[in-house]
């Protein structure tokens, strides 16, 4: 009550330190909205979050208290006007956020070129390292114990290999039954 009688009051103190009280949020302007002016409660809540989260409605406010109009065709307009703006500041992102066609290519190209410039390097392997990783193909399962025992060999003649490259060899050389 003491709120409402705030909001009606013409008295500047009333005013200020109604919008003082909303802006601590010692206000609950949900309930107050929805016991004075039977307003849905999505638009009292969605009210309540834009006044809590941005000081500038503030100066709606005080426009809608210096009018003279019913306090429920006040708030109404108050919540319209935000929603309003709102959903032109979203409008507002989603058009910055999204690309133009020219930036597209302008990435599609980048990645291409990129691509370009790191090609894979196919890992040679020399006939001495072939006749080593035969050994491998002995048993119809990869043994680990013989793997390291080849790992072992292929690493006197060369340091690129470890046991998760002798298990892809494996993997990708060893004929299925």
């Amino acid at each position: 009550r003491w709120v409402l009688s705030m909001a009606e009051s013409t008295d500047e103190n009333n005013k200020n330190n109604l919008l003082i009280a909303l802006r601590l949020g010692h206000v609950n302007i949900t309930k107050i909205m929805n016991q004075k002016y039977e307003l849905t409660s999505e638009i009292a809540t969605d009210f309540a979050n834009v006044v809590s989260h941005t000081h500038r409605y503030e100066r709606l406010l005080e426009k809608a208290c210096q009018q003279d109009v019913k306090p429920e065709s006040r708030l109404l307009r108050i919540v319209h006007k935000l929603s309003e703006n709102q959903s032109k500041e979203i409008h507002k992102q989603q058009i910055n956020n999204t690309l133009t066609d020219d930036q597209v290519e302008d990435n599609t190209i980048q990645q291409q070129e990129d691509l370009a410039e790191y090609k894979r390097q196919r890992r040679r392997i020399t006939d001495n390292e072939k006749k080593i990783l035969e050994n491998l193909f002995n048993f119809d399962s990869f043994s680990e114990d013989m793997a390291v025992e080849v790992l072992r060999q292929l690493q006197d003649f060369s340091n690129d290999w470890d046991m998760q490259r002798v298990q892809i060899y494996w993997n990708n050389h060893h004929k299925r039954t």
